[in-house]
């Protein structure tokens, strides 16, 4: 706080001469203006005038100028130079201070703590009374003062009750001492702290003198904060008013950005904002500031303002383009949901996109959209399966040119789906999924990461395909990948090591490799055992097993009889997920297009699960059943990660009875 307002300085100003006053003042004379006086006058027109001598005026003159204006003038007056400083903080002037004070409706007086000059001080400037910092807008009545985050965390002027251990010592300094409250934080000033202390040791042991010292502390408190109760509701008051202010000359600036963007062309696009989009345009720079807006302004601003706009235009024009489509897609999807779930989980859909892009769902979708038709859901669930084979004959044909020449010549009537058939997957990149599964096989290539790109949205759409595109990506949990010929080409190629492998495993199995096709392995469903590595894993981990790293490429297998085929089938089915850490997924929020789908409706543990099924679907279900309430995320069967989980030879809980592996001791 400045000393010198504070506490009002003693001196007395020079008093105007008696004498002086007394005579009469001298005659003017008539001057008679020529045209030298008057050039001269033009020419010093221009120079700047100087209030040096306004101090020299008489006192009552200047007292009357100064009764007429408020505190926060005559702080600044006492801040501009010595004299002022002088005059104004003279005794004298107390009925200045008060006059200026009168003139601020509904002012209450002065408190008896302060002088007039340091209420004025208070009220109408926001430094800091510590640092001087300032910015510092609150004032905290019951210290009279005004105080930064800084100075009120500063130990050397603050008392931090905040973290003390007793919640209940926070509270009683609040009671007893004048304190900064922030939410749970208080602050007690150490020139307060100090004296109430060194009374309390002065008590020693006397309980009475200590109860008179907290009741007179209390009351005192108590008396403080009911005396400055007017002066802080006027304070709240002037704030509110403040803002109000302040918000009807934002409104006004907004008005005129808008009038601005009418003349651009751009007015019209107000009515069609919605409420967060206002809100934005409301809080950008430019938009906020509570100043009227000119023309220099206006330059500054405009060019984010125009483009924001502009943008949103172009964003509802693409929302009114792909509305119809819109509409149509969330019609079929819970056709096309409900086909999904009557489906195996190691089938292969197309995603949504994909399968809007197929030609007979795509007509359907165009009549919908065109004729504004009701859903025929009959016809529709008739077409899904014939679209799906659709696209799977489409997309294989991008496989076929990977293909050996004397993989061709065999005598499968389906090549793609002979157990030879095997691709690898050569990515390096990491978005948008690392690539794990590097041996793939058919069908499961189809929907492989890396055979896809994803179709954006399209800003400025100029056909119906990308007022498709646009709507899918617009609706919730459905993807907007598509095959990819070009990165199709460019990451897959024919995994010529892996078919060699299958040839060997298929004809092990007791099969023709030439005619053999994966779906029949798959309904053998043998186990084989890897005697290298002593583990029992399916066929189609063996695939990729033997080239693995820690294989070395050592190759020797052998079948498992019936018997121990069966034993070790029962030891897979008990590891499973456990109940209570496993990652679980609902079978009734199956989606179409599950590759988003495995990433948000994952539960922990089947508490959880069942949780969900309760509230989500109002199934209260005690044991859930594997396959109907619930199921695990089918992945790439040769990733080891994917259950059945390949099986140590230290972790066999039967004896084997298959020949070879007795002879190698197992």
């Amino acid at each position: 706080m400045d000393p010198d307002i504070a506490q009002i300085q003693t001196s007395e100003a020079p008093e105007p001469s008696v004498e002086a006053s007394a005579a009469p003042p001298p005659k003017k004379r008539a001057k008679t203006a020529n045209i030298a006086q008057i050039q001269g006058a033009l020419k010093r027109r221009g120079k700047k005038k100087s209030l040096s001598l306004l101090t020299d005026m008489p006192l009552d003159v200047i007292f009357e100028i100064f009764s007429n204006l408020l505190p926060g003038d005559l702080i600044a007056l006492s801040r501009s130079n010595k004299a002022f400083r002088t005059l104004l903080f003279h005794r004298s002037s107390i009925t200045v201070w008060r006059s200026a004070r009168n003139n601020v409706p509904g002012l209450p007086d002065c408190p008896p703590e302060l002088s007039e000059p340091a209420y004025a001080n208070l009220l109408f400037t926001t430094n800091c009374h510590y640092c001087g910092r300032q910015g510092t807008q609150i004032i905290e009545w019951l210290l009279l003062t005004r105080c930064c985050k800084s100075c009120r965390e500063n130990p050397a002027f603050f008392f931090d009750a905040t973290n003390h251990p007793n919640d209940h010592k926070r509270d009683w300094l609040r009671s007893y001492l004048p304190s900064i409250t922030r939410g749970r934080n208080t602050y007690v000033r150490m020139s307060d702290l100090a004296p109430f202390l060194e009374q309390w040791e002065t008590q020693g042991n006397d309980n009475g003198g200590i109860d008179h010292l907290l009741k007179r502390s209390k009351e005192k408190t108590k008396l403080l904060k009911q005396r400055l109760l007017p002066h802080q509701l006027w304070d709240e008051q002037r704030n509110r008013n403040r803002e109000l202010e302040l918000d009807a000359i934002r409104k006004q600036r907004r008005r005129a950005v808008w009038d601005k963007l009418s003349e651009t062309g751009l007015g019209d696009e107000k009515a069609f904002l919605n409420s967060s989009q206002k809100d934005f345009l409301r809080n950008m720079e430019g938009m906020k500031e509570p100043t009227p807006l000119t023309e220099r302004n206006w330059l500054k601003i405009k060019d984010p303002i125009i483009s924001w706009v502009q943008r949103a235009r172009r964003e509802r024009i693409r929302e009114q383009r792909s509305a119809p489509y819109t509409t149509a897609i969330n019609a079929i999807r819970p056709l096309l949901d409900a086909y999904g779930r009557t489906r195996p989980l190691t089938d292969c859909f197309p995603t949504t996109m994909d399968f809007c892009c197929i030609p007979q769902a795509r007509a359907y979708i165009d009549e919908l959209v065109t004729s504004g038709a009701a859903l025929d859901a009959a016809h529709f669930t008739g077409l899904i399966p014939i679209a799906i084979q659709q696209w799977h004959n489409d997309a294989s044909q991008h496989l076929y040119p990977l293909l050996p020449p004397w993989l061709i010549g065999t005598r499968h009537p389906d090549v793609l789906r002979s157990a030879l058939v095997w691709f690898h997957c050569a990515s390096k990149g990491s978005y948008p999924l690392p690539c794990n599964d590097t041996t793939i096989g058919y069908p499961r290539i189809l929907v492989h990461t890396h055979t896809r790109h994803e179709r954006r949205r399209v800003d400025e759409p100029q056909s119906p395909d990308d007022d498709l595109a646009n709507a899918v990506c617009d609706i919730y949990l459905c993807s907007s990948y598509m095959l990819d010929p070009a990165q199709l080409k460019a990451n897959i190629t024919f995994d010529l090591h892996a078919s060699f492998a299958a040839a060997e495993i298929v004809q092990l199995c007791g099969l023709d490799p030439s005619t053999a096709s994966a779906e029949e392995m798959d309904e053998l469903d043998a186990r084989i055992a890897c005697v290298p590595c002593k583990e029992i894993i399916t066929w189609r981990k063996a695939v990729s097993h033997v080239y693995k790293p820690c294989h070395a490429g050592q190759r020797e297998w052998v079948l498992l009889d019936d018997a121990d085929c069966a034993a070790l089938k029962k030891l897979e089915a008990k590891d499973r997920p456990k109940t209570t850490t496993g990652t679980f997924w609902c079978m009734r929020c199956r989606r179409f297009d599950r590759a988003m789908c495995n990433f948000f409706f994952s539960h922990k543990g089947l508490k959880a699960l069942k949780a969900h099924m309760e509230r989500a679907h109002g199934v209260v279900q005690f044991r859930p059943k594997y396959g109907v309430d619930y199921y695990v995320p089918d992945g790439e069967p040769t990733n080891d990660n994917e259950r059945p989980l390949p099986v140590m030879y230290k972790e066999l809980d039967f004896k084997v009875s298959t020949p070879e592996l007795i002879a190698l001791g197992w």
